[in-house]
């Protein structure tokens, strides 16, 4: 089932024609790569916002966000690696498109979630932060 959901969805990204494609490509491989070395990067800034928002949060609350975001970093990163390894032809820029989305899709839903798990009503700090 998963399986068809993917076909489906690379075929409904697919580009129309071999210039787009060509272009999707190359689009997509520039996402593909920062994926990769945001690996490092990303994780740092979790633990930082976590630390900070230990002000706010309980700790369980806080670590859980953060362990969902590190795994998060992890899907995405060695999913982009493996989409970069299997060099798309530009017939298959759908496939590839769907392949980045679906493994950087986790991070960005997670990260975005940080407010659900913080959010202090009126406080004003807090809300801006």
């Amino acid at each position: 089932m998963f399986t068809d959901a993917t076909e489906w969805l690379a075929q409904w990204l697919a580009p129309a024609d071999a210039f787009e494609a060509r272009l999707r490509l190359e689009q997509v491989r520039v996402v593909a790569n920062n994926n990769k070395s945001s690996g490092l990067l990303n994780p740092v800034m979790a633990v930082i916002l976590a630390i900070i928002d230990l002000q706010w949060a309980s700790v369980p609350v806080v670590c859980a966000w953060l362990a969902l975001n590190l795994a998060s970093v992890l899907f995405m990163v060695v999913g982009s690696r493996r989409a970069l390894a299997r060099n798309y032809a530009s017939d298959r820029a759908g496939r590839f498109t769907a392949d980045v989305l679906l493994c950087t899709l986790p991070f960005l839903l997670v990260w975005s979630t940080m407010v659900l798990f913080v959010w202090v009503p009126g406080n004003p700090i807090n809300n801006g932060f």
